[in-house]
């Protein structure tokens, strides 16, 4: 399962990958800080699942759950 991470903050970042491992062993994470870097990688890589950050200092992570 390859999922993607939109974070600005990398410790929450680290958090959501532990916890989600702690589900599944077979996942592959991708993690960004900013939703433009976030997209591209999603455009050439769709990830099976998305976590995002609601409100980013450079843009909503809302944006990428639409795309």
């Amino acid at each position: 399962m390859d999922i993607l991470i939109l974070d600005c903050n990398l410790q929450v970042s680290d958090l959501l990958q532990t916890l989600v491992s702690g589900l599944t062993s077979r996942a592959l994470f991708r993690s960004f800080d900013s939703p433009q870097n976030a997209m591209a990688s999603w455009q050439r890589y769709p990830a099976d699942m998305a976590i995002t950050e609601w409100d980013l200092p450079d843009g909503k992570g809302l944006e990428l759950v639409r795309q």
